[in-house]
């Protein structure tokens, strides 16, 4: 069953609890894909960059997971997190609140690992590379706002494209990653 909903929206996600509870007692895997990436600088960018990234990468997969537990929990199932190679690297510049983002969704899989284990549901962090997704497209559009809008940082940004089109060019296609899950 395909059942499409909002992560940033209670609401949607209430009713798609109830819906398969109509339909199933029990859910077998939770599996947390949902993300966006927001290039800017962290001086020059708006909290709302922050907020919204944050609301959708973290707040969205934790509103997931507690709404939909006792669903899995009833089959000891399994909720796997999707975190990403970000998620363990340092800062980069202009790309920071991605792996910001990552770094806290690292720290609650390991919370959330070691508490469900008394409830025998496995909690699994994914740290998948660059993929060719909708998300992952949209970088280069976003660089060049990002150059075009910047006060501060043309230059240095001009500078270091050449780094981040060398990393949109190893992004694998989609089809590796969804096979994993078939």
């Amino acid at each position: 069953h395909e059942i499409p909903c909002d992560i940033t929206n209670n609401n949607s996600l209430l009713e798609a609890k109830e819906y398969i509870s109509s339909i199933a007692n029990h859910i077998n895997l939770i599996a947390n894909f949902a993300g966006i990436v927001i290039l800017g600088s962290l001086i020059e960018s708006g909290l709302d960059d922050l907020n919204k990234i944050m609301n959708v990468n973290l707040i969205g997969t934790y509103k997931v997971n507690n709404i939909f537990f006792e669903l899995v929990k009833n089959c000891k199932g399994r909720i796997i997190n999707i975190s990403s190679e970000y998620g363990l690297l340092d800062a980069i510049p202009f790309h920071t609140f991605y792996p910001i983002s990552k770094h806290a969704i690292e720290v609650y899989n390991d919370g959330l690992r070691r508490e469900l284990q008394f409830h025998g549901v496995k909690v699994i962090a994914i740290r998948p590379g660059a993929f060719k997704t909708k998300m992952q497209g949209g970088i280069q559009k976003q660089f060049d706002s990002l150059v075009h809008e910047t006060i501060y940082y043309k230059d240095s940004l001009k500078k270091m494209q050449f780094i981040m089109t060398g990393e949109l060019d190893k992004a694998k296609p989609v089809t590796k990653f969804v096979k994993t899950f078939k």
